[in-house]
């Protein structure tokens, strides 16, 4: 069995959450619930409600803006949680 094989079957789990659910990610400028993927999709509580573009990170004041943005969408969201709203990407961004 290749290396990849024996890693992707150490998370195969049908009757339980997979193993890599259980680890929280860190949390996005340490702004709570709120994180980042490897592909730049921002989540709130595990939903999906923007997209950062990880390569601009090299820019600092893309960094910068990045930042703002981030508390920017979670003062959003806490809003949106206080009048009973589920935080979407929809709702934050908008269709587009």
């Amino acid at each position: 069995m290749s290396t990849a094989a024996a890693v992707s079957s150490i998370f195969v789990c049908p009757a339980l959450p997979c193993a890599l659910e259980l680890v929280p990610k860190p949390s996005l400028f340490g702004i709570e619930h709120l994180s980042m993927d490897s592909v730049g999709d921002v989540t709130w509580k595990g939903i999906i409600i923007e997209q950062f573009y990880p390569p601009e990170w090299a820019n600092r004041s893309w960094r910068e803006w990045m930042r703002s943005q981030a508390a920017y969408l979670a003062g959003t969201c806490l809003q949106l949680e206080a009048e009973g709203i589920q935080p979407t990407l929809s709702i934050v961004c908008g269709d587009f």
